[in-house]
């Protein structure tokens, strides 16, 4: 019997283009989505907690928040010299070069609520999505076979308390039980593979099967803060969420045609099975500055700072023996987000926000761009307002436009050839609202 030459499909657990640095979401606020995320360290509701469980300590009485996020995103690439699995012995990379799209509907809700406890003590809740992403490309798109679905959605519980020593400084902590789904796909080139190992009737890229990851995972974390007014017109806060490990575990599931069932036969590889991969959550710490300038007027300024070195590998690893696991390795840097925004109430009812940021990339270069992880420099400009009812009822609404900057991509593979290329003209459109209630 020949010997059949196999290596483990490309399936990458990774992320793409979200709407932080990474994989990271932080539109959890209408209010400080106006303001492009300036001041979510300080800000007056409920949905501080999900930044800075102290900011909890000057919220009065009882409050309520429902709010999300619809997101719209386009992002084009562009194939500039990719190569198929057999190289200069087979024909080159094929497809059509298509956009990498979010789904445009879709949608990532949140829930805040806090309770002031004497003068001293409060405690809240928050249910949020702070990391996530979803991008699809096309089933002939040049891409295919490096990336077809990517799915990564979390939601974390967060339970809250803050305590106030002093009437101007509050300290604040939580816990974070997070919820991890993820699906993630691409096609696998077993015509290619076929005529590597000689099987007859074996058509390069005319053949192509389909492998899919998806998996679960329960995981916890917490979260540290402070606030602190050193005047009635100064607010500062300084909040920490720690790193969460966490492993999904599900399933890998691949359909095999032509070759490909019997390189299944042979191998006995491409089977489904169980799978398992490991993700680390980086930390973050985030530095918010808030000063009035009138009554009326007042600016902020954000520093988040992420810890995504944390991040250095992925490893799919299969129940299968037979099933090579599949390494990728990341080379993430530590990334850092800069906002500053400002406020203006133009009635004691109507507040109008406006805010500009920078978010960089923690992809060093090329080499570590995936399809997967097409993520770029961001610059972020945003405008909202706010309304608020007699009955303590409060309407905010906000929209953020995102420009990319434009990034190259090489990343070659065993399995999977060479893809080269470059994305360009990414942008996207964010729009935020939220209701509250104030008992």
């Amino acid at each position: 019997m020949k010997k059949i030459a196999f290596v483990a499909i490309p399936i990458v657990l990774a992320s793409t283009n979200a709407f932080a640095s990474g994989f990271s979401l932080n539109e959890q606020s209408a209010a400080t989505q106006g303001t492009a995320g300036a001041g979510s360290g300080i800000e007056d509701a409920p949905s501080v907690q999900f930044t800075n469980p102290a900011g909890l300590g000057f919220l009065p009485g009882t409050q309520m928040m429902v709010g999300g996020t619809v997101y719209f995103t386009h992002t084009a690439f562009a194939n500039t010299g990719s190569s198929s699995l057999l190289g200069a012995f087979g024909p080159p990379l094929s497809g059509t070069t298509t956009q990498a799209v979010s789904d445009p509907t879709i949608f990532a809700p949140d829930i805040y609520i806090s309770q002031a406890i004497g003068d001293q003590f409060a405690v809240g809740l928050g249910v949020s999505a702070p990391f996530g992403l979803k991008t699809l490309y096309d089933g002939a798109s040049d891409v295919r076979y490096f990336a077809l679905n990517t799915y990564l959605q979390t939601i974390d519980i967060n339970p809250n308390i803050a305590f106030k020593p002093m009437p101007n400084l509050s300290l604040g902590a939580g816990l974070v039980v997070r919820h991890s789904t993820a699906t993630f796909s691409n096609a696998v080139d077993f015509g290619s593979l076929g005529a590597a190992n000689l099987i007859p009737g074996s058509i390069p890229q005319g053949q192509d099967g389909y492998a899919q990851v998806t998996g679960t995972s329960w995981a916890t974390g917490y979260k540290l803060g402070l606030e602190y007014m050193p005047t009635d017109s100064t607010k500062i806060g300084l909040s920490y969420r720690s790193h969460v490990s966490t492993t999904l575990k599900g399933t890998a599931t691949f359909t095999t045609p032509g070759p490909g069932a019997v390189l299944e036969a042979l191998t006995g590889a491409f089977q489904n099975t169980t799978a398992s991969a490991a993700i680390d959550y980086p930390e973050e710490a985030t530095l918010s500055v808030g000063q009035a300038i009138t009554p009326k007027w007042m600016v902020m300024g954000d520093v988040t700072y992420t810890n995504w070195s944390n991040f250095k590998q992925l490893a799919i690893n299969f129940g299968n023996p037979f099933q090579p696991s599949a390494v990728t390795q990341e080379n993430w840097n530590n990334s850092y987000r800069i906002s500053v925004g400002t406020t203006y109430d133009v009635t004691d009812a109507l507040t109008l926000r406006t805010g500009f940021a920078y978010d960089n990339s923690p992809v060093p270069d090329a080499a570590d761009l995936t399809p997967r992880v097409p993520d770029a420099d961001r610059y972020w400009i945003a405008f909202g307002a706010g309304y608020k009812f007699d009955n303590g009822l409060a309407f905010n609404a906000a929209w953020a436009h995102l420009f990319f900057a434009d990034t190259n991509l090489v990343q070659q593979s065993a399995t999977a050839g060479v893809i080269q290329g470059n994305y360009s003209g990414s942008q996207a459109d964010l729009l935020t609202f939220d209701l509250s209630y104030k008992f």
